[in-house]
């Protein structure tokens, strides 16, 4: 279980990471503009709060661990990190033109898998 949680959290925290750079450096991409031209003026400060939430996210799914911390801040990072991924299944139906969902859906499974292994591991 050693190995696969941290694999899990490694694949998530790079998700998250480069996620969070697209949401916060790339609102050019056609995608991302369509939403945005859809969601008005409110979208963008919604992006900045996004982008920052998914990068503090991805630091905590790994330094706690990594550094012998609190095991409960990598379970609450996980948490937080499935409440994005389902934050953003529902932005991404309501604002794209042809959501594709199933990447996110593996995603939140991944990210609740890890947190109930991590729940019963909580000493890791």
């Amino acid at each position: 279980m050693f190995y696969l949680t941290w694999a899990l959290q490694i694949i998530l925290a790079v998700k998250f990471l480069t996620s969070a750079f697209i949401h916060a450096f790339r609102q050019d991409k056609p995608t991302l503009q369509y939403g945005i031209q859809k969601m008005g003026a409110k979208s963008k400060p919604i992006l900045a709060v996004i982008s920052a939430l998914l990068a503090i996210d991805a630091v905590f799914l790994i330094l706690p661990r990594a550094l012998g911390w609190d095991a409960m801040l990598t379970i609450y990072a996980a948490a937080l990190g499935a409440l994005l991924i389902l934050g953003s299944i529902v932005f991404h139906l309501k604002c794209r033109e042809t959501p594709k969902v199933w990447i996110s859906a593996i995603l939140l499974v991944l990210t609740i898998i890890l947190a109930i292994i991590l729940v019963n591991n909580s000493s890791y």
